[in-house]
């Protein structure tokens, strides 16, 4: 991306930015873009074309829907002009929308992983935050995790960890999801700064992945603890398949399993990037640093990347729904934001939405391997 349409992003959507209290872009990407740090213990976001993501989760399809109850609670509105059901949930002007339907809400940050979707809402000083939780037809308050800065929720939606609430940034806690019980509480050999990326969520095992001065550690399914021993590596992202590691700041990342002990081996390579999502059968669609295509790649095969359309003047991925992959698409001239699902096979694109420069629209930010 060149540095002119850096600067010309920038400006579009610094308003968008500022309104929704985001963290520092990672380097290298949009670096004139404005962004707040939301808060203790927040991490760093990606503002992309005015989506401005109030909680990092390393991207993957969100099965997620409404059950509707035969009770007073109003209808879900449908999605306008757009298909029905799609698995990746937003925020858009004053509603959740997830699945076929849409509630109201005030909320501004959004916390999505597996069947569990989360949804806060920050005061205009970013100081406080206040937290609920999607509950088949209806978000219901979670006061226990109010105060917590970078909530991640597990693929099965029973647990919710981040940093211990309140100012007490030396210690991780983990509660159940529907119950609000403290199910565990990890001390931290240092309390990491603000800026520090060190909480990187929930694999589908349900291992729990974080940084704690400088050592990469792991909290079992069934609550023991270990370190990942990743030979030097860092964590970029967690994956389906297992853990991304790059090896400091060289364009090279991997795919590695690892086991309960904390062993690692590393299975494919994977493509460095500013942002990626992943499938459910472990392909990868990424924006490779420096560009506005997005690909399509299933490291394990070890085939080539495919090149979706060029979408517009910038494009990212957002998630999977289904087969197709869902993007994030702008055009500078004219101004216009657009949501599309596109298939790889085909690179055929149906338009899901469409924003103009006005429209709140807040997504689960996404992950990427250049994005350390």
């Amino acid at each position: 991306m060149t540095d002119q349409l850096e600067r010309d992003l920038a400006r579009m959507f610094a308003d968008r930015a500022g309104q929704a209290e985001v963290p520092p872009v990672p380097p290298g990407l949009l670096d004139d873009a404005t962004a707040r740090a939301a808060g203790p213990g927040g991490r760093r976001r990606i503002i992309a074309a005015g989506v401005a993501a109030a909680a990092a989760v390393a991207a993957v399809a969100v099965p997620v829907g409404l059950a509707l109850r035969d009770d007073p609670t109003p209808p879900p509105a449908e999605i306008p002009g757009g298909p029905q059901g799609i698995e990746v949930p937003y925020l858009l002007d004053g509603e959740l929308h997830v699945g076929a339907g849409s509630l109201p809400t005030d909320g501004n940050a959004l916390v999505a992983a597996g069947d569990g979707v989360l949804v806060g809402t920050s005061g205009e000083d970013s100081r406080s935050i206040t937290w609920q939780r999607l509950d088949g037809d209806r978000l219901r308050p979670v006061p226990w995790l109010d105060g917590a800065w970078s909530p991640v929720v597990s693929y099965d939606g029973r647990l919710v960890a981040a940093p211990a609430p309140n100012g007490d940034g030396a210690a991780l806690r983990v509660w159940d999801a529907t119950s609000g019980e403290l199910v565990d509480t990890v001390p931290l050999d240092r309390a990491p700064a603000p800026e520090d990326q060190w909480l990187h969520g929930f694999d589908r095992a349900g291992r729990l992945f974080w940084y704690d001065d400088g050592e990469l550690r792991m909290r079992g399914a069934d609550g023991a603890e270990a370190t990942v021993r990743t030979g030097g590596r860092v964590l970029a992202a967690v994956a389906p398949g297992g853990l991304v590691l790059r090896a400091g700041a060289a364009d090279e990342a991997v795919l590695a399993a690892v086991t309960d002990g904390g062993a690692v081996s590393d299975l494919a390579e994977v493509p460095v990037s500013t942002a990626g999502v992943w499938s459910d059968d472990g392909r990868l669609a990424f924006l490779p640093i420096g560009e506005a295509r997005v690909m399509v790649v299933r490291p394990e095969a070890g085939t080539a990347a495919q090149p979706l359309p060029l979408l517009g003047d910038h494009a990212q991925p957002l998630g999977w729904s289904g087969d197709r992959v869902l993007v994030l698409a702008v055009d500078l001239e004219p101004e216009r934001t657009r949501v599309l699902l596109v298939d790889p096979a085909t690179g055929d694109a149906e338009e899901v939405l469409a924003a103009d420069g006005g429209a709140d629209l807040v997504l689960p930010a996404v992950g990427g391997t250049g994005a350390l």
